[in-house]
């Protein structure tokens, strides 16, 4: 099987379930020279958010302000609730905690168990995901989210409608993928309701 390995070329669906192999198959690849999708960096970093942060510049996008905030550490940061807590781990909008008030955040970090990454709750007018395949945006959905929940998440019953995007986003879109060396990737992309 190895000689056939060496041969060829692999896809590699990111998913956070045996991470582990697939962290291990995709530095076997880059020690044998193995064509294959994503950088390894960018497969660790979807499994694991502390591991990396990119520190992505764009002129068009704008990312949310995000806190890795590592267990035990005590909260040194500015508060400006609400704030939403995302486990550093965590999938499919798994975990997700909504922060108030000050009291609420003060509980938070006495009982997590885990690393989170905190940002400022923002109500989204319309959320988007972008489809990225190599160098080409091949396609875009509106996410819309289940009444009541927090996440606009397909396991958290949120629809997929196909939609269109401007072009100068979606060529930014792809830019971002080639920087972080992701050749297949879903860019999620929000508009901020400012009342």
């Amino acid at each position: 099987y190895t000689e056939i390995f060496k041969r060829s070329f692999l896809i590699i669906r990111r998913t956070r379930h045996d991470s582990e192999k697939m962290v291990s198959l995709s530095l076997l690849a880059d020690h044998w020279k193995i064509p294959h999708t994503d950088s390894t960096v960018s497969i660790m970093t979807n499994v694991d958010k502390r591991l990396f942060m990119p520190l992505l510049k764009s002129k068009i996008l704008r990312a949310i302000d995000t806190v890795f905030w590592k267990k035990g550490d005590a909260w040194t940061h500015h508060d400006s609730f609400p704030l939403i807590a995302k486990p550093a781990t965590g999938w499919h909008g798994e975990g997700i905690e909504v922060l108030r008030e000050k009291k609420d955040l003060t509980n938070f970090i006495q009982e997590a168990k885990e690393d989170f990454l905190i940002q400022p709750l923002l109500n989204f007018e319309n959320e988007y995901r972008v489809l990225v395949i190599g160098k080409t945006a091949v396609g875009a959905v509106e996410k819309i989210k289940q009444e009541g929940a927090i996440a606009a998440n397909y396991r958290r019953g949120a629809r997929f409608v196909k939609t269109t995007i401007p072009k100068k986003i979606l060529k930014e879109c792809v830019r971002l993928c080639e920087e972080l060396g992701i050749d297949i990737g879903g860019v999620d992309l929000g508009r901020i309701n400012r009342d």
